[in-house]
């Protein structure tokens, strides 16, 4: 790739990834699918099961949102069709993957693949008239493209009034959505995702099962969808101007579709991101992406969030969107009042518990004291900078290793986790971890 990336390292590594994708995993359960859903968004699988947890997935919306919405008898039978058209294209797509897949990476090994650079950055790895996609970043990505995977469905209305709709309809513009010729397009690998684009999309639609991204452990699929039955009103920028207006004017129903499009959910510090910002205060000139302002949001507003979504919460509450988890989380979230403080080897460490684990820091003005502690600390801690300061850090993993040489410091945990075990069913689950080491 323009001299710039050892070709042999990337075989290397796009056969470190056909070996993992074609391992055994257990066949899905749809429990298993809905809670991967709801914590991760992007389904996640090998050649074998992740067709399978699109499938199950599909099947559970095609009777879950109807029921859930009470939609009309017609408007029921049109999305279940939307959903059987759907799993049709799974189905192709899956054959095409199995052979595709089989092709390459037993070509990979064999050392029998004819690399085609399209630019400093592209290059198509082909054997046999199937090629892959890697591109240079950081971490390598590749791509099998899938061919003539497409069909014109239709998906039926789910009840928002036209003023809904439109307003929903500049957030996901303002974010992820784009534009073919004058239609709206999203493009996405997670299958809530999609559904609740077309939501505030409805009519006919052009579905592309366009890829399947060959990750580190795993396959994920990426869908696009094109709207045909609506013409694109808005630029990105005049989407954005428009959706911080009416936010500023109290209404956050843009801001809702702007976060499910842009939005990161960190489970691990709860706070409402956007585009990489933390988003409270905004400023009215958006001509330069990402040219508002950053403060943290309050629980308040994320509960607003929840508060005006109407019929389209519910939508997303059957859908098991993770973003629309994050935010009930997120204005659920009540933080212990003061800050518990635990001693670790003689350095005094502040306790942080998230929505997912516990952790402790120490946060350090200088790298060399951060240094000096994490050697006090290792091999369990690790240190990090955030804004003008040196973090040194220990997960959960350290801390239940250090916990089982140090009685004193694991009561202190324990009287921390039951404070708050109350509030946050996290700390339930964190305390059976570490109370056998305990008795």
């Amino acid at each position: 790739m323009g001299g710039d990336v050892d070709i042999d390292e990337m075989l290397t590594r796009l056969w470190e990834r056909c070996r993992a994708v074609s391992g055994e995993e257990p066949r899905p359960t749809l429990e298993a699918v809905l809670e991967e859903s709801a914590r991760r968004g992007v389904l996640y699988g090998n050649a074998a099961t992740l067709f399978e947890k699109w499938r199950l997935y599909m099947r559970y919306v095609g009777e879950a949102v109807p029921e859930a919405l009470s939609l009309p008898a017609d408007k029921a039978t049109q999305f279940r069709q939307f959903v059987n058209g759907l799993i049709q294209l799974l189905d192709e797509a899956e054959q095409q993957v199995r052979g595709k897949l089989a092709k390459i990476c037993k070509a990979v090994e064999k050392g029998r693949v004819e690399v085609i650079e399209r630019s400093k950055t592209v290059s198509h790895i082909c054997a046999g008239g199937v090629c892959i996609h890697a591109h240079s970043t950081s971490a390598p990505v590749f791509k099998l493209p899938l061919h003539d995977i497409s069909a014109k469905l239709y998906f039926p209305s789910i009840g928002l009034s036209p003023e809904e709709v439109e307003v929903f309809q500049l957030g996901w513009r303002a974010s992820d959505e784009a534009t073919e010729g004058r239609r709206p397009e999203m493009g996405t690998t997670k299958p809530w995702q999609l559904l609740a684009w077309l939501a505030v999309r409805s009519g006919v639609v052009r579905i592309y099962l366009h890829y399947v991204h060959v990750n580190a452990s795993d396959l994920s699929l990426e869908t696009y969808a094109v709207a045909s039955d609506w013409e694109q009103r808005w630029s990105k920028e005049g989407a954005q101007r428009l959706a911080i207006e009416a936010i500023q004017r109290g209404d956050y129903r843009p801001l809702l579709t702007w976060f499910l499009g842009d939005g990161v959910a960190r489970w691990e510090n709860l706070r409402l991101y956007l585009a990489g910002a933390i988003l409270g205060g905004f400023r009215r000139d958006v001509a330069k992406r990402g040219s508002y302002a950053t403060r943290e949001i309050s629980t308040a507003v994320a509960k607003a969030l929840l508060e005006d979504a109407g019929i389209y919460g519910r939508l997303l509450e059957v859908l098991r969107s993770h973003k629309w988890e994050y935010l009930k989380t997120l204005a659920s979230y009540k933080p212990p009042l003061n800050p518990t403080y635990v001693t670790v080897r003689g350095v005094e460490m502040r306790l942080h518990l998230s929505a997912r684990t516990l952790y402790t820091e120490r946060r350090l003005a200088s790298e060399e004291e951060a240094r000096r502690t994490a050697e006090r600390l290792a091999p369990h801690a690790s240190i990090y900078k955030d804004r003008n300061r040196y973090v040194v850090y220990i997960p959960w993993s350290g801390l239940k290793e250090l916990i089982q040489k140090d009685p004193a410091l694991g009561k202190a945990v324990v009287d921390y986790l039951g404070k708050v075990a109350e509030n946050k069913p996290i700390a339930k689950k964190l305390l059976a971890q570490i109370t056998p080491f305990l008795n």
